[in-house]
């Protein structure tokens, strides 16, 4: 049977999704309470096996004191649920701490602490003070294992959970602050404005692409960038040209992007898939008053070709959703059929649109 959305999930907003079949949710019906309009929160959802974890609702803060979430940006996961291996997550929330962490057996989530029960003086300076642009966890990165955290300054912070913390606990092993500038520097006027960065992972390398909209808001051009290092201990953003990632695609949404290298007989060029998030993550991170407006726009989706920056929307055309972005869906390897990719969006509760590329 292929992948769906339960019943009880309809009509909520997605806020992450990952390889293996697995969506984020904000608000479902938690399966270890009993039914209440009052017994809702977010969980991770595999939308292939039906399978649900329920996620904390409460930030634990060391004030001390336990605090309602209001809001959940976007969730972030450092490996599938379904594995055998540890696992963590990562969400982007309003105010401070702008960034928490959760493993299973905790019932709360929890702010980077390098030691449990830290104040909030000591955890506070494990925080970004600028804008998050995006999270995503690395295995192997140049900067090692562990959350990376992108800036719109285009700084990186690196979480690294701890792996053998006391359950219901979780600290950071390492908190480390790197500052990263293009190289060469810009010296010509940038296509737009920069609407979003996005961190993703190219074999060993990590990439940022920043995407420019016009005046209007629309997506007009894409950047791609490799993380390099400099003279020790500096790092630098190298722009790349458009013929050195051939062969591949780049899905963009923010905290789950995905570069695939594809199997083609002739070298073809790089293609940057992209969706409408222009309603989403309004100043992420630093929203002192969480808010989400709606309807959640789709028309500015399609497809990027970068060497000529020709953008071509070739995704399902739809209304504005009222409760959901759209995102990616990734099915499950065993469920992929080669050398085709499905890809599915989600863009509201009730309907979904599955595309081959």
């Amino acid at each position: 049977m292929g992948p769906r959305i339960p019943d009880n999930a309809r009509g909520t907003r997605i806020c992450g999704s990952f390889p293996g079949g697995w969506v984020t949710v904000d608000d479902i019906p938690r399966i270890d309470l009993p039914a209440s309009r009052w017994n809702h929160g977010p969980a991770l959802l595999n939308l292939c096996t039906g399978e649900q974890i329920d996620l904390p609702t409460s930030l634990r803060d060391n004030n001390p004191r336990v605090r309602n979430i209001n809001l959940i940006h976007a969730v972030i996961l450092s490996d599938d649920p379904s594995d055998i291996h540890p696992y963590c997550a990562a969400a982007i929330v309003p105010g401070k701490p702008n960034i928490a962490f959760w493993r299973p057996g905790m019932s709360y989530w929890t702010p980077p602490m390098l030691k449990w029960d830290a104040p909030i003086k000591i955890w506070q300076k494990q925080l970004s003070k600028d804008t998050i642009e995006d999270v995503k966890y690395f295995v192997a990165s140049p900067l090692g294992v562990g959350f990376h955290v992108l800036t719109n300054k285009e700084d990186l912070l690196v979480y690294t959970p701890k792996t053998n913390d006391k359950r219901g606990e979780l600290t950071m092993s390492s908190v480390k602050t790197y500052r990263v500038r293009r190289n060469p520097s810009p010296t010509m006027l940038e296509p737009g404005e920069v609407l979003a960065r996005y961190l993703a992972q190219s074999g060993g390398e990590m990439l940022m692409v920043a995407r420019f909209v016009s005046t209007e808001k629309a997506t007009v051009a894409f950047d791609v960038f490799r993380l390099e290092q400099q003279p020790p201990p500096s790092w630098s953003w190298k722009k790349l040209t458009s013929d050195t990632l051939t062969d591949q695609r780049i899905f963009l949404v923010r905290g789950c992007s995905v570069a695939i290298q594809m199997r083609n007989p002739n070298p073809c060029p790089l293609h940057i898939y992209f969706l409408d998030e222009s309603a989403s993550f309004d100043s992420a991170g630093t929203l002192q008053s969480p808010q989400i407006e709606n309807p959640f726009p789709c028309g500015d989706t399609g497809r990027c070709r970068l060497f000529d920056q020709e953008i071509v929307h070739c995704l399902p055309p739809g209304p504005p959703s009222d409760c959901s972005p759209w995102t990616w869906f990734f099915l499950p390897q065993m469920m992929t059929c080669q050398p085709c990719i499905r890809v599915q969006d989600l863009n509201n509760g009730n309907h979904t649109t599955t595309f081959t590329i």
